[in-house]
């Protein structure tokens, strides 16, 4: 009878194994989700620790991704080349292993326990294999209460058979993201050189917006959004002098200044890149004001994004940096215009975030 992850005695029924197949493939990110295989790993095995070895890139060697415990960090050094040690020996035949007295196996590499210092006495790893590719290999260290048994081999491989293929997506999703926010670096560099008075301006406006952000509450991918939105929020003042994008924005003459024309020439520049349709209302309507005065298209109070209201109040902050003034005049002076706007330029709550994080 195999281990329940609730009392480790009685046998886990189905459901709690969708349960966790769930949580597996809802985590966010790569490191998210390797933590979460660890947990479930030493619920399921009454291991004390565990760990999570992911192959290189040269397919070569195995390197510590996570690992619980104090000294978990410190293994993050060690390599591990397949075919050696424990974790190689199963990353090679692709086959889980029991070790219960790893001092009496000539496999077992003493690196790891030697650059942390944890003590490692039973070990059951599992090959964390997707389709015909290998990912990883996954451990569990020390059964708190005696050997481990082939039904805990059997359920650690049941686990790594989910987590394998969810740690592959999480790393293309990974692979993704950063060549997402590398592509985002180049527009935001793009649009300070077209305008060198704006150097460190899309990362100011995205640092200080995510601050507030966090303070009224928002968090993962809207959060993500704003930060994204932020560092391209000018990014118009690349086509200010395009005419076909200001044809379709069908702007009137009377409408045609860079100030009003860069929200919606922005959205124009991004509204067909699919991954970018999320931030499209930040950069249209990040010079709405609160009482509906502003531009493009006067929206009012609520109707006007919780982002967009963020990044508003943080550019006209930024307005005054360019003032050349120095602390503590500059922040002085931005208090008291985020006060002078509360209600009419500003979100009240905005402003209000903005002047608690000021104390």
């Amino acid at each position: 009878m195999k281990p329940s992850l609730r009392s480790g005695h009685k046998a886990t029924p189905i459901k709690e194994l969708f349960d966790v197949a769930r949580r597996l493939t809802s985590a966010r990110d790569l490191e998210e989700l390797l933590r979460e295989i660890g947990r479930v790993a030493e619920a399921l095995t009454g291991a004390a620790a565990s760990s999570i070895l992911l192959l290189d890139e040269d397919e070569r060697n195995l390197f510590f991704k996570t690992a619980s415990g104090e000294k978990g960090r410190q293994v993050r050094r060690v390599l591990v080349p397949v075919g050696k040690g424990i974790a190689g020996w199963v990353a090679r035949n692709q086959k889980p292993l029991i070790v219960n007295d790893v001092s009496k196996d000539a496999r077992f590499l003493r690196a790891p326990d030697q650059e942390t210092g944890y003590v490692t006495r039973r070990l059951l790893a599992a090959p964390l294999v997707a389709g015909d590719r290998l990912v990883g290999v996954l451990e569990a260290l020390n059964k708190k209460a005696g050997p481990f048994t082939a039904e805990d081999r059997e359920w650690l491989q049941d686990l790594a058979n989910f987590a394998a293929v969810a740690v592959l997506n999480a790393q293309l999703v990974e692979r993704q993201r950063n060549f997402f926010d590398g592509a985002l670096s180049v527009l935001t560099r793009a649009v300070e050189a077209h305008h060198p008075a704006y150097a460190g301006h899309p990362a100011r406006v995205a640092e200080t917006a995510e601050l507030l952000a966090r303070k009224l509450g928002m968090k993962g991918g809207e959060l993500e959004d704003l930060r994204r939105g932020a560092l391209l929020h000018d990014i118009g003042m690349l086509a200010v002098d395009h005419s076909e994008l200001a044809r379709k924005a069908t702007l009137s003459a009377g409408e045609k200044s860079v100030e009003r024309m860069h929200t919606i020439l922005g959205f124009e520049l991004l509204r067909d890149i699919k991954l970018l349709k999320d931030i499209l209302p930040l950069v249209r309507h990040h010079h709405e004001f609160w009482d509906g005065t502003g531009q493009p298209d006067r929206l009012i109070g609520e109707a006007i994004p919780l982002g967009a209201r963020i990044l508003c109040l943080v550019e006209q902050l930024e307005e005054i940096v360019f003032s050349g003034l120095k602390e503590p005049e500059l922040s002085q002076l931005q208090i008291q215009a985020a006060k002078n706007g509360s209600g009419s330029r500003f979100d009240p709550r905005v402003v209000a975030a903005y002047l608690s994080l000021s104390k």
